[in-house]
Parts: C-alpha cells; sequence; structure tokens
C-alpha cells in the first residue's frame, strides 16, 4: 500500500465562536481521515487573537507570517472583539495575511442545502447555486487614504479605492476559469461604473478584455445595486459572480442569507499561484452574541474544510465530507440559525457519525454525484467533469444484466452474518412528505391530503392539494419542480415485491435501473404491451429485452384492432408490507419521457388488505367511492384475460380500496351496443363511460351567466374525419351531457406549435411523440374546423406587430413553468367560468384526441367501436369530501358551502381565490399557462410526419 500524503494545516482559531466552530471542523476532519485512510491532516494551533493583542500589542508575533508559509493551508476561525475596534483586529490578522500571502481571490461559494429552506419562496439547491468571486487584495480596501486635521471641525478623511490593472486582469482571468469550469458556463459581472468612472470603468473594459479569452463563457453585467434584486427576484439566473473587494463583500452576505443562513457559509482565502498557502474559514464572523452558548453553527467550518481538502487535491474527501454534512442538514439536525434546537455539538457529532456509517463504499458512489461546488471545480489539482444539473448523462450501453440474485446475508470470516442490503439501512416508512407552498413545515402533505394552513379562515377551510402531480424535469430549476414526482421516488421503495407495467413503449433495462439497488433482482416485473402484429419490431425488442431479467416476464394485450394500441399507462405495485398502490401517469416507459417532457402522475394512497374478503359483488358502488373504483379497474384487468393477468385481479381483490377518491375511466378493445350503456350494471368503456361520468359529477352553478371553459390537452390528434361531427356532435357533448347551462362552454385545444418544439428543452427530439398530420386534404379539413379550438402549448411568443395589454381588465398570466418542457401529457379540464380560476371537474388519461382511443360514433346497428387499451382518473371538488364516500352530495344540498377546486401553479396546494366562499377547497396542478393563448393567424401545429428545417436551439434540423 502506498504511503499516505501528510498535510500540514496551521489552525488560527482566534476569536469569538472561532475555537467553537474550528474545534468542530476538525474534529469532522480527523473522523474522515480515520475513515478513509487515504491522507493525514497534522494541525498546529496558533493562539493568534484579540486577547494576544490586548497583552501584546500584536496580532501576529515577529516571525510569525515566516511560520506559517511553512503549512500547506490555513483553517481560520474568526477575527473580532468587542473591545478592540474592528479596523484595528481586520487589518492586524486576516488582511495582513492575505495581503501578504498575495490570496487575491476569494472564493464564496453558495447554495441551497438539502435539509434546509431558503428564505425566498419556491427556491431550492437548482436554482441557488452560485460561486462568488471576490478581488481580495486592492480595490476599496487597498488600505490607502488618510485623515488630517483629526478632531476639528474641518477634518477630512480619504479612503481611496486601488484599481490595477495587472490586479483586475488576474481576478477576472480566474472568474472565467471558474465560469468555464461550471457546467453553466455563465458569468456576472458586477460594477458601479455608472458613477465610480475611473476604477470601475477600468474595471469593466479589462472584463471585456478578458472575455475575448473565453469565447464558451456566457458574460453578462449588473450594476451592484440592480444585482441585489436580481439575487433576490431571479436567483435562478446567476451562477458565477465576480465583483470588487468591497461589493462581493456585502453580496455574499446576502446571498448566504438567501441560501439559508450566514451559518453555512465558506470563504476560501487563495493564493491561485501556489506559492504561499492559502487560507479557509467561515464568513459569519466572530458571534459574540452567541460566543460560549453552544449554539454556533458549524456547517460552514465543514464546507469551508470541504474546499480546503478540494483545494489540496483531496476531491474524493471533500465530497464524501460535504455530502455527509448534507445528509445531517436533511435528517432535520439543525442550529437555531436553520431553524433547528441543535447544538455545535450534537451537530458535529451527527455529521462524524454519517462520516463513519457512509464509509469507504459510499466515496465510491458519490464520485459522479456532482462537483464541488466551489474552488474545486475551477482550479483543484485533479480534473472534476460535472454533468450538466448534477445529471449523468445517459450511457448508450445497455445495462448487463445480472449473473445472480444478490444474496440477503453472508458470513463474514469471524463466523458473523453480515447484512448486505444497504436498503435495510435506511428509513422506508412512513415516505418523507412532499413539501406545500404553506409556511408550516406541519403543513407538508402528500398529493390529495389535506392542510389546515393559518390565516383569516383557516378555522373553517379544508385544504386538499392537487390528486395529480407533475413528474420533474431534470433541465428546469428547482422553483419549477416543487411538489414533483420522480419515477425513482416510484420504483426506489425496498418494499415493492411484485410491479406490473401497463404501456406502450418500453425501455426494459430503463425501467429496472429505478427499482432498489438491493432488490430490483427479486422484485417481480410484469410489462404489460401490446402489438396487433406478432412481428411487430416493438414487440420483438420488448420481448429480447425482458429475456435479459429471470424475474421480468413480458404479457401480451388482447389486441383485435389493427389500429389500436395498448396505449394505457398504469403500475400496479403489491408490497412486503401487504399494502398495494395503483399508479396512473401518461410517460412511456423511456428515458426522454420521465426526464424533459411534461407528465401527470396520480398514486392512489397505500391500500391495506381487507379484513373479509367479499364473496360475491359488492352492492355499494356509489359514484367516486373507492368500492367504485375497484370495481372497475378489477373489470379492465379482467378484459385482459384470466391467463395475463388473472394472478392480478386475485390479489387486488383482497385490497380495501376506500380510501380512494377518484372515478376510472378507460377503454378497452370492444363493441358494444349503446343501449347497453348502463354504468350501474357493469363497466362502461370509452365515451359512454366518460359520458356516464360527465353526467353524475355535481356541477353547482350560482351565476347564470356563467360560461364553462372545457380546455383539451393532448400530444396527439388522430383522423377524426373530414367533418367535425364526431367531435362536436359526439366527444364535445360528451364533456357537457347535463341539461345545457345558459351559455353552451366554450372549448379549446392545447396542441404545440412548431416553433414551441424548436425551443423545448430537447429541441426537435421531443417532437417524435407529439403527433398532428396536417399533409393530405383530408388532413388539412380536419385542421380548419379544428382552428377554432386550438390554442399554443407555451403561448410565450407574441406574432410580429402585436401589442401587450397592460390595462386593468386584462387577466395576469399565471405560470405553470412547463413551457420548455414539451406536453406528453394529456389533461381534460371544465373550467367554471371564463376566468379560469376555479374548476368543475378534471381529469388526466393516457387517451388523446382520436376515435380508436375513445370509440367510434354508433355505426348503422347502434355499436361503439373501440380499438385501443386506454386509462384515466376523473376528479371534482365534492369527491374530498370527508362526510362522503360517494361525489353526489354537494355541501349546498347538505346545508353547507360549496366544495371548490381551483388550478394550482408551480406548487401542488392551493390558494382561496379573492371573494371565493368555499369550506373545502381543492387544488389541481395545472401543466400549462392561464389565460391560454389562441393560435394566430400564422400559426400551425406541429406535424411530425413533415420536414421542418428551421434549426432548432440545438442546432438540429428535422427532415423525414
Amino acid at each position: 500500500m502506498a504511503a499516505q500524503k501528510t498535510y500540514s494545516i496551521a489552525s488560527i482559531p482566534a476569536d469569538g465562536i472561532g475555537p467553537e466552530v474550528i474545534n468542530a471542523g476538525i474534529t469532522a476532519l480527523n473522523a474522515l481521515t480515520d475513515t478513509l485512510k487515504t491522507f493525514k491532516l497534522e494541525f498546529k494551533n496558533y493562539d493568534w487573537s484579540s486577547e494576544t493583542f490586548k497583552k501584546t500589542g500584536k496580532y501576529i508575533p515577529d516571525g510569525g507570517l515566516e511560520e506559517l508559509k511553512k503549512h500547506d493551508a490555513i483553517f481560520f476561525g474568526a477575527v473580532g472583539a468587542p473591545d478592540v475596534p474592528d479596523h484595528i483586529s481586520l487589518w492586524g490578522l486576516r488582511l495582513a495575511i492575505c495581503q501578504t500571502f498575495q490570496q487575491y481571490a476569494n472564493v464564496r461559494p453558495t447554495r441551497v442545502f438539502r435539509g434546509t429552506e431558503s428564505p425566498l419562496r419556491n427556491c431550492g439547491p437548482k436554482d441557488l447555486d452560485w460561486v462568488i468571486v471576490r478581488e481580495n487584495s486592492e480595490g476599496e480596501y487597498a488600505g490607502q487614504g488618510g485623515r488630517s486635521h483629526v478632531g476639528k471641525p474641518w477634518e477630512v478623511a480619504t479612503e481611496v479605492s486601488i484599481f490595477s490593472r495587472h490586479g483586475v486582469e488576474r481576478i477576472m482571468r480566474f472568474a472565467f476559469e471558474t465560469a468555464q469550469k461550471r457546467p453553466r458556463k455563465l458569468l456576472t459581472v458586477v460594477t458601479k461604473s455608472n458613477a465610480q468612472r475611473n476604477g470601475l470603468v477600468l474595471w469593466d473594459e479589462v472584463a471585456k478584455a478578458v472575455a475575448k479569452d473565453f469565447p464558451d463563457v456566457t458574460v453578462d453585467k449588473m450594476l451592484v445595486d440592480a444585482m441585489t434584486t436580481r439575487m433576490v427576484l431571479k436567483p435562478e439566473s446567476l451562477d458565477t459572480i465576480v465583483a470588487t473587494n468591497l461589493h462581493a463583500d456585502i453580496l455574499s452576505d446576502l446571498a448566504a442569507a438567501l441560501a439559508g443562513s450566514i451559518g453555512i457559509a465558506p470563504t476560501s482565502n487563495l493564493d491561485p499561484t501556489r506559492e504561499y498557502p492559502s487560507m479557509f474559514e467561515p464568513i459569519h464572523g466572530s458571534a459574540f452574541d452567541i460566543t460560549g452558548m453552544g449554539i454556533s453553527n458549524p456547517v460552514a467550518t465543514f464546507w469551508t474544510a470541504a474546499e480546503m481538502l478540494a483545494w489540496l487535491g483531496e476531491e474524493e474527501a471533500s465530497k464524501q465530507l460535504l455530502d455527509c454534512v448534507e445528509n445531517v442538514c436533511e435528517q432535520g439536525v439543525l442550529t437555531r440559525d436553520l431553524g433547528g434546537d441543535a447544538t455545535t455539538k450534537q451537530v458535529t457529532d451527527a455529521v462524524v457519525a454519517e462520516i463513519k456509517k457512509l464509509g469507504a463504499k459510499t466515496l465510491e458512489r458519490s464520485l459522479v454525484d456532482r462537483p464541488n461546488p466551489g474552488i474545486a471545480t475551477a482550479f483543484s489539482s485533479k480534473p472534476i467533469n460535472p454533468q450538466p444539473n448534477g445529471n449523468l448523462l445517459q450511457s448508450n450501453n445497455k445495462m448487463e444484466p445480472p449473473s445472480k440474485k444478490p444474496r440477503l446475508s453472508e458470513s463474514g470470516t469471524d463466523g458473523t452474518v453480515n447484512t448486505t442490503f444497504a436498503s435495510l439501512h435506511r428509513a422506508i416508512s412512513p415516505p418523507l412528505r412532499r413539501a406545500t407552498s404553506q409556511p408550516s413545515k406541519d403543513l407538508q402533505t402528500p398529493a390529495g391530503d389535506k392542510t389546515y394552513p393559518t390565516g383569516s379562515n383557516s378555522d373553517r377551510i379544508q385544504y386538499v392539494n392537487s390528486p395529480t402531480q407533475l413528474t420533474y424535469i431534470r433541465d428546469l430549476p428547482a422553483g419549477n419542480n416543487v411538489d414533483t414526482v420522480r419515477l425513482r421516488d416510484i420504483l426506489g421503495d425496498p418494499m415493492i415485491r411484485e410491479c406490473w407495467q401497463f404501456n406502450y413503449l418500453f425501455d426494459v433495462d430503463f425501467l429496472m435501473s429505478h427499482f432498489d439497488e438491493d432488490v430490483k433482482d427479486s422484485v417481480q416485473v410484469k410489462v404489460v404491451h401490446g402489438s396487433w402484429r406478432k412481428e411487430d419490431s416493438n414487440r420483438v425488442r420488448v420481448e429480447e429485452a425482458c429475456s435479459q431479467y429471470p424475474n421480468v416476464e413480458p404479457i401480451v394485450a388482447y389486441m383485435p384492432e389493427a389500429f389500436g394500441t395498448h396505449h394505457s399507462k398504469m403500475m400496479i405495485l403489491l408490497r412486503h408490507d401487504d399494502l398495494a398502490q395503483i399508479i396512473i401517469h401518461t410517460a412511456n416507459m423511456i428515458h426522454m419521457d420521465w426526464t424533459n417532457m411534461t407528465q401527470a402522475v396520480w398514486r392512489s394512497p397505500l391500500l391495506p388488505l381487507q379484513k373479509e374478503v367479499p364473496s360475491g359483488p359488492q352492492p355499494d358502488t356509489k359514484f367516486g367511492s373507492g368500492v367504485r373504483f375497484k370495481r372497475d379497474i378489477l373489470t379492465y384487468l379482467k378484459a385482459y384475460g384470466p391467463q395475463r393477468t388473472g394472478p392480478l385481479v386475485q390479489q387486488l381483490n383482497t385490497y380495501d380500496f376506500g380510501a380512494i377518491r377518484a372515478a376510472l375511466v378507460a377503454s378497452v378493445p370492444s363493441k358494444k351496443h349503446i343501449s347497453d350503456c348502463s354504468s350501474e350494471e357493469d363497466t362502461l368503456w370509452g365515451w359512454p363511460a366518460l359520458k356516464d361520468t360527465m353526467r353524475r359529477i355535481p356541477i353547482q352553478q350560482k351565476k347564470t351567466n356563467k360560461k364553462p371553459h372545457i380546455v383539451i390537452q393532448i400530444s396527439s390528434v388522430a383522423t377524426l374525419g373530414q367533418t367535425n361531427k364526431w367531435l362536436k356532435e359526439i366527444f364535445f357533448k360528451v364533456l357537457a351531457p347535463t341539461p345545457p347551462p345558459p351559455q353552451q362552454p366554450t372549448y379549446s385545444i392545447i396542441f404545440p406549435t412548431p416553433d414551441e418544439i424548436r425551443r423545448s428543452l430537447n429541441g426537435y427530439n421531443s417532437g417524435g411523440s407529439i403527433h398532428m398530420k396536417t399533409q393530405s386534404p383530408a388532413q388539412q379539413k380536419q385542421l380548419q374546423y379544428m382552428r377554432p379550438h386550438l390554442c399554443q402549448w407555451a403561448g410565450d411568443v407574441l406574432p410580429p406587430g402585436t401589442c401587450i395589454d397592460l390595462s386593468e381588465d386584462s387577466s395576469p398570466k399565471r405560470e405553470a413553468g412547463r413551457n420548455r418542457a414539451a406536453p406528453h401529457i394529456k389533461t381534460y379540464v371544465r373550467f367554471a367560468d371564463s376566468d379560469m380560476k376555479s374548476i368543475d371537474w378534471a381529469m388526466v388519461s393516457s387517451a388523446n384526441l382520436s376515435t380508436q382511443a375513445w370509440g367510434a360514433a354508433p355505426n348503422a346497428g347502434g355499436e361503439v367501436r373501440i380499438c385501443s387499451w386506454e386509462i384515466g382518473v376523473v376528479f371534482w371538488p365534492e369527491l374530498f369530501r370527508e362526510d362522503t364516500g360517494e361525489g353526489t352530495a354537494s355541501g349546498l344540498e347538505k346545508g353547507g358551502s360549496t366544495a371548490l377546486m381551483v388550478p394550482c401553479f408551480k406548487a401542488d396546494c392551493p390558494s382561496i381565490p379573492d371573494g371565493a366562499e368555499t369550506d373545502l377547497l381543492v387544488g389541481f396542478r395545472m401543466p400549462y399557462d392561464l389565460p391560454l393563448t389562441p393560435y394566430g393567424v400564422g400559426d400551425e401545429p406541429w406535424c411530425a410526419t413533415a420536414s421542418h428545417r428551421l434549426p432548432d436551439w440545438r442546432g438540429q434540423s428535422w427532415i423525414v
């Protein structure tokens, strides 16, 4: 084994809480070196402090700086005391080291840690992830100037800022190199050259000149006062920031506060030439108000220690230390400044325990997680290759199937049994609750759960989160991913024993990679797919992929129709703890659909086993109840045939569905006479099922002048016919079958334009799964009758010559945050009025706008023909009343208030509209902005079968 390298560290705890946090930092570093055994740290303590100054008249003794030069790095606490003027302590110790050792680059990384909260609303780790580069040797802190006529009425003091071309250029190059090493390659140059017309004009000129040497770095310039506003209002727009000594000193303190607390922020004072040792310190200062109380936050010192390790070349150890710190924060072990009640020692002990628990194995796994967000990215001694947004680039290589199933345990050399499943060391129940937009942590609830916010009406309003969630979008900032769900969140639970996957497209390797790594080879996975032809390439590919996994079984759905598809998107999970869950969603089981495409997911509550399994049909099948849902889902599954889904039906029949609040609307390949469509006797399919559901939903119309607005948002439009007979006479009437209101509904159909596909996160690649044909004369006729209903998906580009209406009568834009994530989602929503502030009902479905999915018009014999498999769920506000298991008795009928469903934007928790009166408020997470943007004269729907030569934002064209 190679000899361990030993680094010599000078420790200067100094004043206030400095000794407390430096002691905590050294404790953590010693634990890390003891665990890794790959390098050593030797600390030498220097008692240079304000107490020393008061005794000797000096902070640094004679020869002290020469002594410091012998070390590899300096670990500094804080300087400053109530009875010593600040300019004496600062210049006597910290600046004396920084300037003598030419530590001209002060680097301050800032981001929101896992487990901590920013005071900014909806601001997460990916919204605020900055590196602030501060010029550290001259500028406003050059120390030039003086005072004359001291004590006289005409006393004069000057503070001269020094900006040398040499000093400005070297910090600019450092900043550009830092930005170049980070994924976004974005640098903001902060200045005040409009008022400081000499030094900062030179600052700007040098920045412009240096930028020519870094063509791959995007540069913008901000005045320092405007910069404070941008940091607060648009944190996601920033990445690397360079500013003068004074400006960066102020901005970095603001940055620390925006990230959660100044108690987590580190500083590196670097000599990039490495001629002198660099110094590392937390930025929080001496904090004499809490000195000796044992409550100081050591996180900034831990992060500082990680930065020091990265500078020394120990990037792996740096990554592990920082990961351990974040794990502790995520566990809720926080000091008072972060909203917790832990002491310095308790946080330190928790970090040490995390280090020892993770050990070397976790170190290996963490190497690919993310780059150290600070100095390691730009100037570490070993290269780090981060991927955008902290995600790994997808490999083109297929995952090799395991050679054998994992063993649950193995014997150690001493005869003891060692558990090999990492999952057994993690908490698995209950799951972490998702954050809501309400201020209290106690109100964080999963989708569809109740919340009780504070406020003037909180004593009488029951709040219910959106029953559906949007999926996480990889390349959007965290503020647009609040309350979202990833595939790993669904499949990564090690309690899953059996998983049934129903879908159209499958990447089996992608699917299997999302199960918990310790149990994925023991989970029984059923892949239900469908192709009309046995030799279909998709069918062959799926079956070949399944054959690589001994625990994966392909099941081919019954497909009697040549033009039908198995388009349902559903997961059914059976668990070791005797719970089951139904998930209905809109995504194919492929990588692209779960990364940068807008999708929706409905997750049922965890369903327990029934105390008694009924032997026959259950008579109590009230509309909207869990019992009715169970009847319909079992009937749907039985349609596949007993040889295919019989075992699943038998198992699900033993579970209690009583907690479900939703109506199932599905399609199966079938022909049924329209006169036989009675949902009381049997489950209906296609548009007859949807029509029956719409008839039963209680809709309260207090205002006779309300004009409902029904919005259909889909990813594909099939051939509907050259006339609007099916669309208008069948489907539109199905969506509004009750006695007509005083005003007939407005109907809109959201479908993206080519420009919206070009500007989407995946560019033209997104358009491969979005379909509407428009080339033939028949297709053009269909487009013409659909055009009055068509609306843009993003709606954020105005046609030439269009003016923005800023009058008070115009509706403000309510942003869903999904403009750039192309839509594969399918939603059908009835808004109660043209202002679109409340919702009568909402549906998420796998079904697009097609006769194959919903069923054709009745033929001459009165039969409705359905070709495809589809599945969806419908919700309405009264469904969520706690005092009813149905949806038919409204609050008004019971003498109470009307329940209200409202659209939610960028979060799942609803907000009550102004003037609304309700005792039950239900949210529905919106995937698109409101108000809608109708197609302009020049707008055309995206057509994947046509060529588009204009390049997308990635420079690619679409040629067919």
